[in-house]
Formats: C-alpha cells, structure tokens, sequence
C-alpha cells in the first residue's frame, strides 16, 4: 500500500510513522524547506498524547529535555482559583516541552520505520482516485492521500465535502525562552486570566522556560503583528519582564479558528488534524487529537489481513476509522472552544463569576477520553 502524506507537522508525522510501522510505504511531503520549525514555542503533553507516543517509541525522544508538572496553579489576575491547587485536570501524566523536540522526535521515528520525508515539495491538490498534484505541477498517484496540511489546507478545497471554518476573533502566541523563569520551580505549572488577556508558563528543562498567551484584539497593536506591550504589562504587573522577554522574542501570533468538515474523507483523500478539526488551544489538546487520529488510522489499517487497494476497500477502512474517532476529537473541539469563548466573550460586569463557571466545567470533563488508547502497541512491519 502506498500513502502519500501532506504536510509535515506534527500530525503528518504521526501517520507516517503509525502507518510505516505497519510496512506501509510512506512519503510525506512538506511544503517548507526546513522540516522543523526552531520557533514553535512550548506545548504540553497529556496522558492521551503520551500513550499515543508511547504506541509509536517516540516518548523518551519527545520528553527527554522537558518537564514534568505535578503543581498546577490556574487563578484570574484577583488570586480567585479555577481550580484546586496541586489540580491536574487531566490526570496521569503531565509534560510540558518544546514543540521542536516533540516535531524532532517524531521526525526520527517515521524515518527510522520506513517513512520518507521530503522538504521543499508541496501538495497543490488531491482527487478523489488518490492523484495528488504538486506545486510544481507534477502529479503522483497514491493508495491512499492524508491531507495533514493545517487549518488553510490546500486539500480540503478539493475534496467534495462541506467546510466550515469559524474564526474565533482571537489569537494565540507561543515562544520558548532560552533562560529559566524564576518566578516558577521545576514542576510547576501557572495560567492567569485577566478579562480577555490569558498567560500561562513553565519550565521545560534544559535551562529553558515556555510561555503562552492569548488574547482578542486588544492585547495587540493594530496591525495584529505585535503585541500590545503595555496593555498587558498593565493587565501583569508583577510578570512584566516575562511579557516584555516574549514581545523581544517576536513570536509568532496565530488567529484561531475552529475547522469542521461533513466528513473527513472523499474516496482515497482523508483530512487529518488542523486540516480536519483545527481548535483553539485553550483545553491543549489540538496536537493531540492530531496524532491520537493518526495513531487509530493504523489500528484501524492493521486490523484486516491485508492492506485494502481498491477504492471500495479504502472507502470502508476511511469511513470505519471516522466513525470511531470523530466522537472524541468532536468532544474535545467542543470544550475548546467553550473554553476560549469563555475567555473572549465573557462580559466585563460577570468576571468575578467566571472561577465558578471554570470549577463546575471542570468537574464535568476533566479526564482525557482514553477509550481509544487501551492496548495499544505498535504493529510488527509487514
């Protein structure tokens, strides 16, 4: 069986390895020239995304120069708790590293089952019969297409389904931070929420710290190229060499959006992360979704005594892998965004009763769905 993957972020990564573990010929193809990006801040990693990595052997990789937290402190810029401290809402374990060796680790791992990896090559559009047609103009034909290529996927737009893409009017910023942050210990973890303007930080070992920040329009200059130094010094007094040291950095600043398709597949082309259901990052698990997808797509395959070749057979195994994986990835969108909105559109007179709302929420999904990764373990290659 031969697969051809989009993009090579984390997702597409993630295929590649789970389906070449599984003697899968594999070719991801990545429109940019460098395979990993240096400035991708931090990102965490929950026990679903670590079981996921641990069906791959990519875990020791991703963590080894992370963090792990065991106190989490999530309060508004008054002191009022979300939560209980010492809380980790999701339970098992809990790290925080650089998105550069989560992308390395994965980068390694498809290459060292089989999967090869090809910069400076992107995908222009895919059809239904698995023809992919490349930037240059080129075409390839495959059993299988995975369009991994993000929220503004250049696949999608080919693919008979319907798309609805819902801007959040808010934007993200992540950076990494080459020195330690000394308001923080090992193993800690801190989020203030201050009316629209979120911070969140840590340490990721290795002598660096990460930080993350979102905000609607007005934590930025006019330009949303920048962020508005001294809207949230004055929103953090007390952590203004922290924001000042991440405006320096020049992060990148990312508009959210919440991506939901009709279906995540047409005939031998299949959407997977961003591209399939991008959300915003308020619950931390948009990477994760991505590679839990990723990581069923080849349970899902290894299931049968043979890889399916025909397109009925392709269009069973897309359809039966949807049905499975849509439900969680659909719930874990949901909460996102509730989150975020509770962030961006909370009005200004109710703020002293949003600890509350964040307590009660919280009871209700504070467990990661597991279901879809007990007993997993990689597949012998064929």
């Amino acid at each position: 069986m031969d697969v051809i993957v989009a993009g090579g972020g984390i997702g597409g990564l993630a295929a590649a390895a789970a389906l070449a573990a599984r003697g899968v010929n594999v070719t991801v193809h990545e429109r940019r020239r460098e395979l990993i990006d240096a400035e991708g801040g931090a990102i965490v990693l929950g026990e679903n995304l670590l079981l996921a990595l641990d069906s791959l052997g990519a875990t020791d990789e991703a963590t080894r120069k992370g963090d792990a937290k065991s106190f989490f402190s999530y309060a508004d810029s008054h002191g009022r708790a979300h939560t209980p401290p010492h809380t980790n809402l999701s339970g098992g374990r809990y790290f925080y590293v650089s998105r550069y060796e989560l992308h390395h680790a994965l980068l390694h791992t498809a290459q060292r089952l089989g999967a090869t990896v090809v910069a400076a090559s992107g995908v222009r559009s895919a059809r239904a019969d698995g023809t992919v047609v490349f930037d240059t103009g080129d075409e390839a034909h495959a059993d299988l297409v995975i369009g991994a290529d993000g929220v503004g996927s250049a696949i999608r737009p080919s693919m008979d389904i319907t798309v609805h893409v819902t801007p959040q009017r808010h934007f993200g910023i992540l950076t990494a931070l080459d020195y330690l942050l000394p308001e923080i210990d090992t193993g800690h973890m801190r989020e203030r929420w201050n009316g629209t303007l979120r911070m969140g930080y840590g340490r990721l070992g290795n002598g660096a710290s990460g930080v993350y920040l979102s905000c609607n329009e007005d934590g930025l200059t006019a330009d949303h190229r920048h962020l508005d130094i001294e809207r949230w010094v004055s929103a953090y007094p007390d952590q203004q060499a922290v924001i000042r040291a991440v405006a320096a950095s020049n992060p990148k600043i990312s508009p959210l959006s919440e991506v939901v398709c009709s279906s995540w597949s047409d005939g031998r082309v299949a959407l997977l992360g961003d591209a399939a259901h991008a959300m915003p990052p308020h619950r931390g698990q948009g990477a994760a979704m991505a590679v839990l997808g990723a990581v069923h797509l080849g349970q899902v395959l290894s299931r049968g005594p043979d890889f399916p070749k025909t397109d009925s057979g392709v269009h069973t195994l897309l359809r039966q892998w949807e049905a499975e994986v849509r439900p969680v990835i659909r719930r874990t969108q949901r909460n996102a965004v509730l989150y975020c909105r509770a962030q961006s559109r909370w009005p200004t007179a109710l703020l002293p009763l949003r600890p509350w709302f964040f307590r009660v929420t919280a009871k209700r999904i504070r467990h990661l769905d597991l279901s879809l990764l007990t007993d997993l373990s990689p597949a012998p290659a064929r």
